[in-house]
């Protein structure tokens, strides 16, 4: 079956690494770390194997189980295909590293989060892969503060309540995605519906505004759009912020009133943040009949693979994907280094720090 991959894309992405630096002027600068030469010691100082791979990411040539078998646990928020997909990949870098892994699930109960943070600390755990929901984050630092234990979080970026970067974290190019997104479905639009008049035409942009880095994603789509030359009253926000959920059926919800209230519209460009709100979307145009006339993009992918896996096509058309084994791999060693001493949270991925800025 011939499909449109706009994944294929996103193994051309490289993503950033994000770290804290001191906040204090005066605290001294981080310079760059450098892969030692073909010549280089091996040994470290205290007689265990150098690494030929700076901290952060996995080194094939170095002895992990040299080291104690730490105690990790990824702890989501909810389930879901991408938080699957997270949970095996930090499953395999644990198993190369020595590492006893378990994973864990809240079921969206953000209390209960909190609460089994500590618990796992109580049960002697070495350190946290964390996706919480993203506005629980100041709670999740000020809890992991108390602890005094390595961590590191997931998918979102952890924010303190200022809205601040408040730990270390990998992530991406969020308006840089929405941007993508958007080129994507217009190009779809203008070679599948190239008679469609303007006034026909309505992006809905799938949001969870609570989150800055994913709010970035709805900016950057907006933006394209509007130079495109397409009517800004036909621009619409599906917001999950106002449901609180991260389901495809909290997808649903959102775009199934949206597609009524604007009948007026006939072809719909859908760009949503995550897999499972563009699965969500594409059931409500199925079910109000406008499916045909609906192209959907997302972040992620994972979901939209499964569905291809399965012989299934829709107007779900394509995702920008990174694989979950090279996004979770700087997640894992960083914590890695962080238990083994090897780095903190302010001298880990130095060359990414902004020592100017704090």
């Amino acid at each position: 079956m011939k499909k449109v991959l706009a994944s294929l894309l996103a193994a051309l992405m490289v993503f950033s690494l994000f770290a804290c630096a001191p906040k204090d002027d005066t605290s001294p600068s981080v310079e760059p770390s450098t892969a030692p030469s073909d010549d280089a010691n091996t040994e470290s100082p205290d007689g265990s194997p150098a690494r030929e791979v700076e901290l952060g990411y996995y080194d094939p040539s170095y002895d992990y189980a040299a080291n104690p078998t730490y105690k990790v646990v990824y702890m989501m928020s909810q389930t879901g295909s991408l938080y699957d997909a997270f949970d095996k990949a930090f499953q395999e870098w644990a198993t190369k590293a020595n590492v006893d892994y378990t994973s864990y699930n809240a079921n969206n109960d953000s209390d209960l989060f909190l609460t089994t943070i500590e618990t796992y600390a109580a049960q002697g755990f070495d350190g946290y892969l964390l996706d919480a929901d993203n506005t629980i984050y100041p709670a999740v630092n000020d809890v992991m503060n108390d602890l005094d234990l390595p961590w590191m979080s997931g998918m979102a970026e952890p924010l303190d309540s200022d809205g601040n970067r408040a730990h270390p974290a990998v992530g991406f190019d969020n308006t840089g995605f929405g941007i993508d997104m958007a080129k994507y479905v217009i190009e779809y639009q203008k070679e599948n519906w190239p008679d469609a008049s303007l006034d026909e035409i309505g992006m809905m942009s799938m949001n969870y505004s609570l989150s800055p880095q994913l709010n970035d994603r709805t900016l950057g789509s907006k933006a394209v759009y509007l130079e495109e030359g397409y009517k800004e009253e036909n621009f619409i926000e599906a917001d999950g912020a106002s449901t609180g959920s991260f389901s495809a059926q909290g997808g649903f919800d959102l775009a199934g009133p949206i597609f009524a209230a604007n009948s007026d519209i006939k072809y719909w460009l859908i760009c949503a943040f995550f897999d499972d709100y563009a699965d969500g979307a594409v059931r409500a145009a199925e079910q109000a009949g406008i499916a045909e006339n609906c192209v959907a993009t997302a972040c992620g992918g994972t979901g939209l693979m499964n569905h291809w896996d399965a012989g299934e096509d829709s107007a779900w058309k394509s995702a920008i994907f990174c694989a979950q084994t090279l996004f979770a791999e700087p997640i894992f060693f960083a914590l890695y280094a962080f238990m083994n001493g090897d780095a903190t949270a302010e001298t880990i991925f130095p060359e990414w720090v902004d020592t100017a800025n704090g």
